[in-house]
C-alpha cells in the first residue's frame, strides 16, 4: 500500500508501507518500476517514544546502486549515501547522541539494518558531524566488510584461536561497542557454527572508526 507522508518541514511525499528495492517488474499495489521510494524508519512507534529529536528516512534511487539515508534535525534534512542497497521490510534504523571522540560535543550516530540470511545478521554504524546550514555530514561508517573481517581473523590468531574464524554477525549493543560473531568451521559446519563473540571498543577520531580492546567470550 502506498500512502502520503508529511515531512517535518511540511513537504509531502509518497512512500510504500513496505520498504523494498526497485523491483525488476511492476507488482500489483506497488509503485511502478523506476520510481523513487522514500520511507521513514525513525521514529518507529514499535520502538517506543523518541527522545533524540531526530527523524530518519531512507530512499532508493533507480539511478543509483545504493540507498540514501536522510536525517532531520532541528528542521534541516541532510542526505548521505549508505554504501549499501537496503531492501526488504526488515529495514530499520535508530539514532543516538554521544561524544564519541571526546571533544566535548555529541556526534549523531545511527545504527541500522545491513542485512540478514542463513547464519548472518548484520548491522552498520554511521557517525555524522554538524555541517553547514544546520545540516549533518557523514564522517565515518563501520560495517563488517572484508578489511574488518581480516582484522578479526588476525586478532583471533593473536589470541591463540587459530581454528576460529570471523562470522557474519555484527551487532552494536551501544554506540561505543561492537559484538562480532565467531565461528568454528573445523568442528562443525562452515556456515553458522557460532561458538563465541569478539567484543571490541569502537574508537572514533573524528574521521574514522577503528576496533580496539578485543575480548573473546565463549558462548555458554
Amino acid at each position: 500500500m502506498t500512502v502520503a507522508y508529511t515531512w517535518p518541514d511540511g513537504t509531502q511525499t509518497q512512500w510504500s508501507t513496505v520498504f523494498w528495492a526497485v523491483p525488476e517488474e511492476e507488482l500489483p499495489g506497488q509503485p511502478a518500476a523506476g520510481e523513487e521510494i522514500t520511507v521513514r524508519l525513525w521514529p518507529d512507534p514499535d520502538q517506543g517514544e523518541d527522545v533524540t529529536g531526530v527523524s530518519i528516512y531512507v530512499r532508493n534511487d533507480p539511478e543509483l546502486e545504493t540507498s540514501q539515508m536522510g536525517v532531520w534535525v532541528n528542521g534541516v534534512t541532510s542526505w548521505f549515501d549508505t554504501g549499501a542497497l537496503l531492501s526488504g521490510q526488515h529495514a530499520w534504523a535508530t539514532p543516538g547522541w554521544a561524544d564519541l571522540d571526546g571533544d566535548g560535543t555529541d556526534e549523531l550516530a545511527i545504527i541500522r539494518y545491513e542485512g540478514h540470511g542463513t547464519g548472518a545478521s548484520l548491522e552498520a554504524l554511521h557517525v555524522l558531524e554538524p555541517g553547514e546550514g544546520g545540516g549533518y555530514t557523514l564522517a565515518a561508517t563501520f560495517t563488517l566488510g572484508e578489511e574488518e573481517a581480516a582484522w578479526v581473523e588476525a586478532t583471533l590468531k593473536e589470541l591463540g584461536l587459530d581454528q576460529l574464524s570471523c562470522g557474519d554477525i555484527c551487532h552494536f549493543p551501544d554506540l561505543f561497542t561492537v559484538d562480532i560473531g565467531i565461528c568454528d568451521p573445523v568442528n562443525g559446519p562452515p556456515l553458522g557454527n557460532y561458538v563465541g563473540t569478539l567484543t571490541c571498543t569502537l574508537a572514533y577520531d573524528g574521521q574514522s572508526l577503528t576496533l580496539t580492546d578485543p575480548v573473546y567470550v565463549l558462548t555458554a
